[in-house]
């Protein structure tokens, strides 16, 4: 059980360092960790799961069905 949570642990941890500081734009000197990689990151997960911010009412439903 103790690997099973440092299995789980590791990556979370890792993710959601590189999710604060890159959306804070502490980069180091390293590419991976600038607001302009953070923002091209989700920019294609977007692309992938076909989402458009713009695309949304302001009750949260699409305007337009997918085909």
């Amino acid at each position: 059980m103790k690997w099973f949570l440092i299995l789980w642990a590791c990556p979370v941890i890792l993710l959601t360092g590189w999710y604060g500081l890159s959306y804070y734009d502490m980069s180091f000197g390293i590419f991976m960790l600038t607001r302009q990689a953070h923002d091209l990151v989700f920019a294609i997960y977007g692309n992938v799961l076909r989402y458009s911010a713009g695309n949304h009412s302001a009750a949260g439903r699409p305007r337009h069905r997918l085909r």
